[in-house]
Order: structure tokens, then sequence, then C-alpha cells
């Protein structure tokens, strides 16, 4: 297996990821740092010192630095992490173990510790087409065949952190492979923990992003089936939408209500954007 931490201008919080990795690499795996155009040596000084192979890219986007990593990739499987997630001393290992089923493309495992779009520990599933990668998991915690990633040309580059649809791109990916007839498992033992760093302002932020990619990705979906594009949207915009924030108000639960709005005001722009014509299949020359 091979591990892809994804990276840019983070070394601070790359630092405890590769440690946490390391711990839970058996011998044969290794480790690649997907450098999303950090803008200093600081990202690739921390990765070598920690024994990590480092692909750069010169164009910011953490999908087109995952693709360029997992191009280099010596591993059968690819897992999947970020820069302030901690996965645990058995990580890989449960990832692997999920694998056994020669039609399993892709695993994810639980992240835990809060901040945005943490999911938490449950039985161990399996997921066949069509399911909604909202009860699957995301790319904090994933593990995909390499076949698979090459067979359905792995993270989608308009999507994704660095791009004009800042999210979404591990639920596209997901998406795509269960399209393509791979099956997926849920590992609850594959743990990974969030380091919840970002105040208040910081996570209102990232979610607006979820929100703006979440409706990228929907209407990548409806270029082919309107009618799970509409399903899609409509379980996003019960989840952050006005009737969300009225009933977390009403709770008192105000950061979850700033949180649920910042969400729901994303995915109100990604839908304008998209009914503008301006869907991640015309990406702009230049990413924002």
């Amino acid at each position: 297996m091979t591990v892809v931490i994804a990276c840019r201008d983070r070394a601070h919080l790359l630092s405890g990821a590769l440690d946490a990795v390391h711990a839970a690499l058996r011998p044969g795996d290794d480790m690649v740092v997907a450098d999303s155009a950090s803008r200093d040596a600081a990202v690739a000084d921390a990765a070598r010192r920690a024994g990590a192979a480092v692909v750069r890219c010169d164009v910011a986007g953490a999908s087109r630095a995952r693709n360029a990593a997992a191009a280099v990739a010596r591993g059968a499987v690819l897992a999947f992490t970020d820069d302030d997630c901690r996965p645990a001393p058995g990580w890989v290992a449960s990832l692997a173990a999920a694998f056994d089923d020669p039609a399993t493309g892709f695993v994810v495992g639980p992240v835990s510790g809060g901040g945005p779009s943490t999911r938490p520990p449950g039985p161990a599933r399996r997921f066949r087409a069509p399911v909604d990668p909202i009860d699957i998991g995301h790319g904090a915690n994933l593990a995909c065949r390499r076949d698979a990633f090459v067979a359905v040309r792995g993270f989608d580059e308009r999507l994704g952190p660095g791009t004009r649809w800042p999210a979404a791109e591990d639920h596209d990916l997901l998406w795509r492979l269960l399209a393509a007839g791979w099956e997926g498992a849920f590992a609850p033992g594959a743990a990974v923990a969030h380091h919840d760093w970002r105040g208040l302002r910081a996570t209102t932020a990232v979610e607006f992003r979820y929100g703006v990619g979440a409706a990228a990705f929907v209407a990548k979906v409806a270029e082919t089936d309107r009618d799970a594009a509409h399903h899609l949207m409509h379980r996003r915009r019960q989840a952050a939408g006005a009737r969300r924030v009225l009933a977390d108000i009403r709770r008192g639960w105000h950061r979850a209500a700033l949180v649920d709005a910042a969400r729901g005001a994303g995915l109100a722009v990604g839908r304008a954007r998209s009914r503008a014509g301006l869907t991640p299949s015309r990406p702009r020359r230049h990413a924002d």
C-alpha cells in the first residue's frame, strides 16, 4: 500500500500526520506527500525528514496533486488522508484486510474528532451502486485499488481544494467507482482522527466551500442522470437548508446553525453557477 497525504503550506500539521502514518505502515508500504503548489520548501522538508517521497504540482489543486502522487506510487492499493488527520496504528492493516474480496474497489473508515464532515464509527458494511456518497465516507480516510482508481481516471481535477469547485472530489470519485461496477466497504477498525484546528470563522468558510463543491458534484451527475441528481440535491438541502438552521436555533445550537447556514449558502451559490452554465464540464482556463 502507498499512503498519499495531501498538503499545501501546512508543514506544521503535516509533520504530525507523517508520524502517525509512519507508525501505521507495514513492511513494504510507503508514503508520498502530494504537495499542492506550496509556496515554500517547508512541506517538502518535513516530508523528507519523515522518509516520505514528495510529488509537487506547480498549479494548486488537491485533486491534481493526489493524481500526480498516485501516478508514481508503488502500491497496488492507494490510501488517501490529509495533513490534519492522524491515522491509528492499525489503520493500514485494517484497510488492506478489506480488499480481500476482488470485487472491492474502495474502502473507507471512520473519522473522529470533530471538524468538517467527520464520520463516526459504525458496523462493517458494503456498498453497491446506487449509493449516495454522504452515506459512505470521504477522502480523509479512503483507500482505492489501483486498478479501480486508474480505470475511472482518479480524482476529477476540476473539483476539490484549490479549484473553482473546492470540495466533493471524494464523493465524485466514490460515485464514479460505484457506477463503474466496483463495490466498496466500510472498515470500522481503520480509524483516523481529525485534528480540529480551525476556529469558527475558518470552519464556516470551509463549510461554504463544501456546499459549492457539493452543488458541482450534483451538476455532474445531472449530465447523465437527472433523477439521481434531484435526489442527491434534495438530501443536501435537507442537511443544510433553512429548516435545518431554524431547528438548530430552536435547540440552542448556534454554532451548528452557523455551520449549516454556511454550507446551505455554498449550495445556493454552486447551484447558481451551475444554472449559469459554469459547471465542472466547462471549467475556466484558470482556477480561482
